[in-house]
């Protein structure tokens, strides 16, 4: 080691330009380059994503926007409006400090009909729902956004409750 050292520092540079061992070993060392990334052009014929802002500037015409389907509750033969009244209450304790929305006073309602209700619901309000007997539970606080999916269905009172 000591012949390393000595080799580096004083035969191969002059007297008077000393360079310590470690400064001399790490510029042997080349360092890699990052490659940077190519910034895509804009094509004048190209799409995009839909949304141009400078479309009037540029005298493009805008996409035609398309139509959302929206999502619509189905009973899937079952009478809703026998339901007299459900409750959306809030809840937190025994589940581990998360909180869920629960939808009871449905004791009177076939199994079938709220696993089609919690499937419904999954997929126009994009939430987790699990149907236990006479109630389902759905993750997060979702009292406002399930009221109108629930009075849709025809039940006679949606009540929202602490």
């Amino acid at each position: 080691m000591s012949s390393l050292r000595s080799r580096l520092t004083s035969s191969a540079l002059p007297r008077g330009d000393k360079i310590g061992f470690a400064s001399r070993l790490r510029s042997d060392v080349k360092m890699a380059k990052k490659n940077k990334r190519k910034k895509l052009g804009g094509d004048e014929d190209a799409q995009g994503f839909g949304h141009n802002p400078f479309a009037a500037a540029l005298g493009l015409e805008p996409p035609e926007p398309e139509d959302t389907p929206v999502t619509t509750v189905q009973s899937d033969g079952f009478d809703w409006s026998t339901v007299s009244k459900v409750v959306l209450r809030r809840e937190r304790k025994g589940r581990g400090g998360k909180t869920v929305t629960l939808v009871q006073g449905l004791e009177d309602v076939p199994a079938d009909a709220l696993d089609d209700l919690a499937a419904t619901i999954k997929k126009s309000l994009s939430v987790g729902v699990s149907a236990e007997p006479g109630q389902l539970v759905v993750q997060g606080d979702q009292r406002s956004r399930l009221q109108p999916v629930i009075e849709e269905l025809g039940v006679n009172k949606v009540v929202q409750s602490g």
